[in-house]
């Protein structure tokens, strides 16, 4: 089955080879995480993402490989909103005997699943690899942020509240539940006094993390390249910690404390999948 018109998407790659602006989980998560990946390609493998990823770069824009893990959500700042569904599955999380509604076809399971498929067909020229590995390299890292995967249904929440954007919270540097995970419950704003980690910071936090939570630790975890899998660990990381924070309150220390090491061991988790994922696509 075709994803869609092929000429439609060649007239979004055309659009989106114009330049891009200044780099805007937010960026520092998906940074982290490619950074782990790439760390843990074989060379040869290195090599053909990179020759891959190329394809996408211009005069004026070139991403390498980490920088790319961000470009999904670039095209969302240059208005390209199509894709947006494909960053989440919102499954429902209904109580207050509440009925939640089921997640869209093309969400992002599919889209992995998808991604994959392009990636394996010989047949698909230089844009489509390019285009499918950047947001094949986005979409893991999203599999693995709790609120991409869920939707809250309550009495106070009758249609969802959007994977957390609209569960109010008072937390520094985000104002709801969504915000406050994709920011890495503060632990890129802890550690490079800014929202966004500029690179060297990105290579050192990826190797703090990564001696934090070794992959001997993930091993078996590591294993399972599944993207329902993913999925069903982040929602229930979900229920069972991350809406443990009530609606309209402050997270306390020890809920930041925790959250800050399931944001770790997730970034981790996700970079050495990603890895295990490329070097089975491309080893």
């Amino acid at each position: 089955m075709k994803i869609f018109n092929r000429r439609y998407l060649l007239t979004i790659l055309l659009f989106i080879l114009l330049p891009i602006p200044a780099l805007a989980w937010n960026a520092s998560g998906h940074m982290l995480v490619g950074q782990i990946a790439y760390q843990h390609l074989k060379p040869s493998v290195k090599e053909q993402v990179d020759t891959i990823n190329q394809a996408l770069n211009n005069e004026t824009d070139h991403m390498n490989f980490v920088q790319a893990t961000t470009w999904a959500d670039v095209l969302k700042g240059q208005g390209v909103r199509i894709f947006d569904t494909w960053h989440y599955i919102n499954r429902p999380y209904a109580v207050d005997n509440k009925k939640g509604f089921k997640p869209q076809r093309q969400n992002l399971v599919w889209a992995v699943n998808e991604s994959i498929k392009v990636l394996k067909n010989p047949k698909s020229g230089p844009l489509m690899q390019s285009f499918f590995l950047r947001f094949l390299i986005h979409l893991v890292a999203d599999a693995h942020q709790p609120q991409h995967t869920i939707s809250f249904f309550s009495q106070d929440f009758p249609r969802g509240d959007l994977g957390g954007l609209l569960y109010k919270i008072k937390a520094p540097g985000a104002n709801n539940l969504h915000e406050f995970w994709d920011r890495g419950a503060g632990l890129f704003y802890d550690y490079g006094g800014r929202q966004r980690l500029n690179f060297v910071q990105v290579v050192k936090l990826s190797q703090a993390l990564q001696g934090d939570y070794p992959a001997e630790q993930l091993s078996t975890k590591i294993k399972n390249l599944d993207a329902q899998i993913w999925v069903n660990e982040s929602y229930k990381l979900a229920i069972n910690f991350n809406y443990q924070t009530a609606k309209g309150s402050k997270p306390d220390a020890d809920y930041i404390k925790q959250g800050q090491v399931i944001v770790g061991q997730q970034i981790v988790l996700a970079g050495h999948r990603l890895a295990a994922l490329l070097n089975n696509l491309y080893g």
